[in-house]
Parts: structure tokens; sequence; C-alpha cells
């Protein structure tokens, strides 16, 4: 947080490290200031001249006309093959009668895409009033299977649904919103609205399940719309020419086709090719799939970043044309203004639009200013900081903080005068950068030592003149905070910190990223009596050390409590070992940690078919210890594969004993998690065959588990381990489905058979439909791939009801049970197989 954001005291400039520089020698010759000064007031005067007239949309029609010349010039592109239009023209309305259409031409139409075997369906049509023939509409739908349909709103904001029954017979739907700019033209869409993506990207991501992938837009930002031509050069069909079979099916195989009104006067929209007469709504979401199948979409300059390009070209080029007499500048800027037209021209054709209009501008009032301005006198002086050379052995050579020794004599005064004012208060802040070793080894020292003197220009940046910043050594720096209302003035300083460092440093080409851990001490941690600069440091020092412990990127305050959470924490670690160690040397022994069972059941039958192995710590002193509480300690320290190896023998083996107790057509199966630990481990596949083996289960009876997040750090391996495995006979799954950003892609190339939806998707309320759709879609993706599904989170008849109405296969969780050891687990056989 910046210094006006506390009030911690006066609030004036910050101490700033000290550097010399050829200014600070004498070798600035004052008088070329003035002159360089003098020279750019033309070009900041015409510069922020045009860059007032951009915020205020001065120039706007200007590059409005421009962006409809600049198409022109470029003229027609090829439309992607992939894509074909059905059109509801003024023969269709001469053939078929007056619009809207009863549904049944949308049937018949539905009907023959599906026959010719169309890749997606895209309605641009809206269809939110109730007919008889919804249900026919709603079967040609569902075996089509692909049908994307149209969703606007009225002029009240409300929205334009289709009818329930056709949308829930829609495998998704798309808006189709259009906001046109003043002149009338669409430049671009917004990709999503109110949640809803644009009809043409839904189009799109339904394509994708089926066809190849294709890389979407960000969902944030305005698309742009590279046009690609007049909408009559692109590939369309008659709707009834369609209808009457005089269109060869043949043209939509495989392709996505968008319906929509091109008739005259239905849904038209203005492009810079199309105004008279003007193109239709289906041809916009037409050049949306074409820009994204083609990733031709148009990138442009945003506006703050137009801003910084006219100021320094402003300046640029007033220098360059002062030194010219006047023919020689008109010469100049006549070549400037076709040079840029050219540039703009050969951008587009690449992709990029750029502002046309507005540099023009700029090069015609940066030549005029020329001819009027007068010299600019300005003086430029560098402040000095006084002293700097004599105390030296004060400050740091590198950064120019203050030292170890003039931090220390600092602390010491701050202390006495809290001894004095007993209501005094002051903390310190220890920094450590995380990881620097890191940096300074892989891109060596020079970069180092320029990162430490970036970190503490932004330290000094963002303190008070009565704070003290300084460097205790390496990648180590001190804050003394003086004159503090309460602790929570030393946590803001923290947070600012974290915040400023948060932005990359630029250094000799690299882009470097740094978080740093933070001790805080305040001067009433210990008692008034006993305050002394090294209880203050050494305090701040044990909460540095908690803040690493926690993974760094964070601050800790110092109170007894840490000292005694340290303790604790290596004590858990301690027993921890001495478990897991008591497992590998003595596994005959009873164990400490006990195996859980949770039942999956089979929501068409209401049996259960199979358990989930969980573990639970039964601590001698402490009781049941949760995995939320011991799984990150094992992880930690990387005890946590000898304690998954063990629980996988564990759980084989009883689930064998159930088979041979409880005989049925179908054994019973028990997933496993996989850790990341031992996935990383070369000998994995022929442990897990050793003990199926061992325990003699069937290896159809094994389903392992593994997440989303392990498979994305771990693409390659997991693909050839999972061929393994599957050679083994074993079952496989992806745990927490929908929580990892999956690529469909590399999900199709793995041999697995179970998709497990995470619980946050599942244990929702009937009302909240974005997730149930979500729900929807898993349970689609996995049938089309041939997978089962296993519903997580399972806590309510609702949530059953919802997921039985999907058609998912498992269900699991505390609706059907809890966790329960092998006791428990086994009374739940008995009374299934009674």
């Amino acid at each position: 947080m910046a210094s006006e954001d506390r009030d911690m005291g006066e609030k004036t400039s910050p101490r700033q490290p000290h550097f010399l520089n050829k200014s600070e020698l004498g070798d600035e010759n004052p008088d070329s200031v003035k002159k360089w000064w003098w020279r750019s007031l033309g070009g900041a005067i015409a510069t922020l001249s045009v860059a007032g007239g951009s915020v205020l949309g001065i120039w706007q029609p200007l590059e409005q006309i421009a962006y409809r010349g600049l198409f022109h010039l470029r003229g027609s592109i090829n439309w992607d093959e992939r894509v074909a239009l059905i059109v509801i023209d003024d023969a269709s309305l001469r053939e078929l009668g007056r619009f809207p259409w009863p549904r049944k031409q949308y049937t018949k139409l539905v009907n023959k895409l599906s026959s010719a075997e169309a890749s997606v369906v895209v309605m641009d049509v809206l269809m939110p009033e109730s007919s008889p023939d919804d249900g026919q509409l709603a079967a040609a739908m569902l075996r089509q299977g692909r049908v994307v349909l149209a969703q606007g709103w009225d002029a009240t904001g409300a929205a334009l649904r289709p009818t329930p029954v056709l949308r829930e017979s829609a495998i998704a739907l798309g808006h189709v919103s259009n906001s046109p700019d003043t002149d009338g033209i669409t430049r671009k869409v917004s990709p999503q609205a109110q949640g809803v993506p644009i009809l043409g990207i839904t189009g799109l991501r339904v394509y994708a399940l089926t066809k190849e992938s294709v890389k979407l837009p960000d969902m944030n930002r305005p698309l742009w719309v590279n046009w690609q031509g007049s909408m009559r050069q692109i590939p369309q069909y008659s709707f009834a020419a369609v209808l009457q079979g005089k269109v060869p099916a043949s043209v939509f195989k495989g392709k996505i086709v968008l319906v929509g009104a091109t008739a005259i006067g239905l849904d038209p929209i203005n492009t810079p090719f199309d105004g008279h007469p003007p193109a239709s709504g289906v041809h916009l979401h037409a050049a949306v799939v074409n820009n994204i199948l083609q990733q031709n979409y148009l990138q442009i300059i945003d506006e703050r970043s137009l801003l910084v390009y006219l100021l320094l070209g402003g300046l640029v080029l007033n220098c360059s044309l002062s030194v010219w007499n006047a023919k020689q500048q008109v010469i100049a800027v006549a070549s400037l203004c076709s040079g840029w037209v050219m540039l703009s021209l050969l951008l587009l054709h690449t992709g990029y639009l750029i502002p046309i209009a507005t540099p023009l501008v700029l090069f015609g009032l940066t030549a005029i200013s020329l001819s009027v301005q007068e010299r600019l006198k300005m003086k430029a002086q560098l402040q000095r900081i006084e002293g700097q050379q004599q105390q030296r052995r004060l400050y740091d050579s590198l950064t120019g903080l203050p030292n170890r020794a003039l931090f220390q004599e600092r602390l010491q005064l701050a202390v006495e005068r809290s001894q004095e004012w007993e209501d005094d208060l002051f903390a310190v802040c220890l920094l450590d950068l995380d990881r620097f070793k890191v940096i300074n080894e892989s891109l060596g020292h020079t970069v180092g030592d320029q990162l430490l003197v970036a970190i503490a220009h932004r330290l000094c940046s963002i303190m008070r003149p009565i704070d003290t910043v300084a460097r205790l050594g390496g990648d180590e720096f001190t804050i003394l905070l003086e004159d503090i209302h309460d602790l929570s003035d030393a946590t803001r300083v923290a947070e600012d910190i974290n915040s400023a460092l948060a932005a990359p440093f630029h250094l000799n080409g690299y882009e470097i990223f740094v978080t740093t851990s933070i001790g805080i001490a305040v001067n009433s941690s210990v008692g008034q009596e006993e305050n002394s600069k090294c209880d203050l440091l050494r305090d701040a020092d044990i909460a540095l050390y908690q803040a690493k412990a926690q993974g760094g990127g964070r601050y800790v305050v110092f109170d007894a409590s840490v000292q005694k959470d340290a303790i604790a924490l290596l004590q858990l670690e301690t027993d921890l070992r001495l478990a897991i160690g008591a497992l590998i040397n003595t596994p005959s022994t009873i164990s400490e940690f006990i195996v859980y069972y949770q039942p999956i059941v089979s929501l068409s039958t209401g049996k259960i078919t199979g358990f989930e192995a969980l573990v639970r710590w039964q601590h001698p002193r402490r009781g049941i210890v949760y995995p939320g509480d011991f799984i990150p300690v094992a992880e930690e320290t990387g005890l946590i594969a000898h304690l998954d190896w063990w629980v996988m023998g564990e759980a084989c083996r009883q689930v064998r004993a159930w088979q041979k107790q409880f005989s049925s057509n179908n054994p019973l199966t028990i997933g496993i998690n996989l850790s990341s630990r031992q996935f990383d481990q070369s000998d994995m596949v022929e442990r897990i065959d050793e003990i199926i083996r061992d325990t003699g289960l069937e290896s159809s009876s094994l389903k392992l588990e593994i997440t989303e997040t392990c498979l994305l750090e771990n693409a390659e391996k997991a693909i050839a381990h999972f061929e393994q495995l599957k050679a083994l006979g074993i079952k496989l799954a992806i745990d927490d489905f929908g929580t990892g950003y999956s690529s469909l892609d590399r999900l199709h190339r793995l041999p697995i058979d179970i998709l497990k939806i995470d619980r946050s998707f599942v244990n929702s309320r009937s009302d909240e439909t974005d997730k149930w759709e979500i729900v929807r879609t898993i349970i689609m993706l996995a049938r089309n791939l041939g997978l089962d599904v296993v519903a997580e989170g399972v806590e309510t008849a609702d949530q059953l009801f919802q997921l039985k109405q999907l058609q998912c296969d498992y269900g699991q969780g505390y609706f059907f049970s809890k966790p329960v050891d092998a006791m428990a687990a086994e009374a739940l056989l008995v009374s299934q197989f009674q």
C-alpha cells in the first residue's frame, strides 16, 4: 500500500537509495538539456492534443472512415471450407411462406442435416414462443445430437430463450446480441454476455467435442471481427433448396452448418463490405466461426498502449523534424502518412488492426506546431542525498540502502525511545526472497545483483521518510517501521510489499518473478522491560522461518503461539516418521494407520459395486487424525509414497477377502488414489503388479485414480504408465474431473475407463443450473467416449434424483455412507447380500 493509504505519521517523499551517475560527475551540459526540452515542446503539445482528442472520441469518426477504407484496400480473403450456411432468403420466403415459419420446417431441416452427417447445426433463429411442433423439432434435435440454439434479450433486458422442450433438447445455447458502432458497422462482438457464450463460439465448443480441438479467444475481452469480404461471396444455400433436396447432402458432411435469415428486413447488420444492402446476423456468426477456426480474428492496440505510443512517437517526430527546413518537413510528413497507411494495410493482412486516422492527425499537428512553437526553457537539477560520500560506511555499496550497522543503530534508538514513551510502537519486518539462490545460480550473479537493486527501489517507493529500509546482506532486507498505531499498520505494509514485488522484473532480457517471505515483530511482542534490538530481530527471524515453512510468499506476525506451532508441527512430523517407519521396517506389527472404505453405489440398482480406499491415522495420544492434518506433512517430507503403497496392499487384500465371502457375477471393486510421488517412481507398474499377485485380487477389480493436476504435470509419463497398467487389465479413472482444465485432446488419448465428477459440481442445489449443466456435459462427454461416470459428494436425495435424471452411472457420498472401517463396511455388504 502506498504511503498515502497509511495514516502512520507525516507523509512526504520516501527515502531513496542513492546511485552515482554521469550527471553527478558534472558531465551533463545544462544548456543542452534546455535545448532538448525546448525542441520537445511542439511534439508534447501535439501529442497531448491528439491524446486528449482520442480520449474524448473526437477522432472516432475519422477512424471509422479509415476502417472501412482499409478493408476495401485489402479486399476479400478465403472462407474456411469447414463452414456452411443455410439461409432464409427471399426465395425461401416465396417458396415456404411468410416468416416466421412453423417449427415443422426446422424439423425437416434438422432431419436433412442429420442424414447428411453435419458436425454441428447452429440455429440463428429465436424460438421463445411455444408451438405445437416443438415436440417433433426436439426429437429431431436429439437425434442429431449437436444442435445449438440462439438466445437473445428484449428491450427490457428479459431473456428470450428457446421454449423449455427445445432448450432441453439443444446441446447448448449461444447469444445473438450485436452492438454496432456509432456509424452502424459491427466491428466487434462480446464472446459472452451474462454468462452465455456467443452463438458462434458455442458452436465451436460443440464442434471441438467431436472434431479437432479449437483454440478459443479470451472470453473476457471483445473479439474484433476480421471480415473476410462481402457476404455475397460466402458459400450459402437456400433453406427451401435444401428441403427440396436440390443441395447434395455431401455439402454439409462434417461441417459446422449455420442457419439464419438473410432476406431483406430480417436481422440486418452492416459490415465494411456490406451496407446497401446489409448483411445479416448469421453472417456475423459465420465470420466469428471462420475467424476462430483460422485464428485470424483481429488483434488491436489497447487505448493505454496507444497513448504511450502517441507520446513517444510525437516526441521523437518533433525532435527529428525540428532540425529540418519547411520543405523537408512536408516531404517527411507526407512520407510518414503514406508509410503508415501501407503499414496498416500490411498488418491487417496479418491479423492486426492499428489506428490510422489518429497517427495521421498527430503527424499533421506536429508539423504545424513546429512552425509556431517557442523554445521551451526548463531548468534541470539533480537532487543529491546530502553527505552520501561521507556515509558510505553506513550504506550498502550495491543498493545504496542502509547496511546492518546503520539499521541496528536506528533500531537501538527506537528501542530506547519506546522505553521512555510507553505508547510508542514500532515494528521490524524481516524480508527474505524466496528461491533467490535459483535465480542467482541460473541467471548469474550480475542479474542477481540487478534484481536486488530493483527490489530496493520498489521497497523504498512504498515507505515513509521516517521508515528505514536496509539490506542486511545476501537477499535479506529489513524494514524499521516507526511511529505506528497498531499491528495492522505493519501487516498493511507487508501486504504492500507483496503487491509491489508481484509485478515482474525485466532484467538483461529476462522476465523475473519473485516472492518474499516476511517476518514481523512489534515491540509489544515482548515485555517492555526486556525490549532490545536482539529480541526484535530474533522474533522477526522466527516469524520469517514460519512464513517460509508455510510455502513462502506470505507474512507471519510473531507471537508466542508461533513457537508453539513450530514445535507442534515438528512433533507431528516426528510421530509421522515413526509411524510410517514402522510400516516399512516391521510390517507385521499392528499399524497406527487404518484403511477406511466409502461405498460406490450403482445409481440404476442402488447396490454397492465397490469402495474407495481412504486412510486415517489412529495416533496413540491424539486419537483419530484426519488426512487433511497429516497428508500435507507426508507429501512435504516424501513419506507419502510409503503410506500409499501400504494402503494399496491392505485395501486389495481386504476386497479380495470380501469377494470370496460375497460371491457375485460382478465382483466388488476397489478404487485407490495414486499420488504424484508414486507416479514419479520408475518401478510404479511393477510394484502394483506385485501387490495384485500377492493379494490374489483380479486386476480388473482394481481401479486406480489420478487427479487432473497430476495428469497436467506428467502428461507424457501418464500416457506411458496408463498403457502399461491397462495391459495388466487394471481400470483407470480421472479423479476430481472438471477442476484441472484437462485438454480434451489429451483426455481422448488417455486409455481411461472412468471419470469421477468433482464434489464441487455435484454438491449443489437443484436451482444451481450452471453447475448441473457442467455435470450434464461431463456425463455426455463420458458417454461419447465410452467411459463410466462416478459422481462424488452425493449428500441429498435431490442430488441423487438429479444424477439419475442425467443417467449418471455411479454415486459416492454421505447420502449412501460416510467412509467407514472394514468392519462397518462388511456390515453394509452383509445387509446387501442377505
